[in-house]
């Protein structure tokens, strides 16, 4: 991260800050602007307190995540369901060529 353009005063060390690399943030959601944002905290993010605190704000967001992914309309559930389907499609192709049942090239097939 570059040098902060002004020094940053941590509100729980009192450290003053001039690396951006080490300074907390965190992103929320605005719903007066609606849009998504980062808020670059006047807080040392290696100080033990805002650690912790941003440990927990990143399970909490780790777990919010894995009960979103258990819902069969979530995007994961979606691509797991597909990959699911890609598998099964390919075992019972392999299935088939094992078992001599692999139409010729010319030959149609009618469903």
């Amino acid at each position: 991260m570059p040098e902060l353009k002004y020094p940053v005063v941590c509100g729980a060390t009192g450290k003053t800050l001039t690396d951006g690399a080490d300074q907390a943030r965190i992103h929320t959601y605005s719903t007066k602007t609606n849009s998504a944002r980062t808020y670059w905290l006047q807080l040392d993010k290696n100080a033990p307190e805002v650690a912790v605190l941003l440990k927990t704000i990143q399970e909490a967001t780790a777990q919010l995540w894995s009960l979103n992914n258990q819902s069969p309309t979530s995007f994961v559930a979606k691509q797991q369901a597909e990959a699911k389907v890609d598998e099964v499609a390919e075992d019972i192709a392999m299935e088939l060529v094992n078992a001599g049942d692999v139409p010729a090239d010319d030959e149609v097939i009618d469903f």
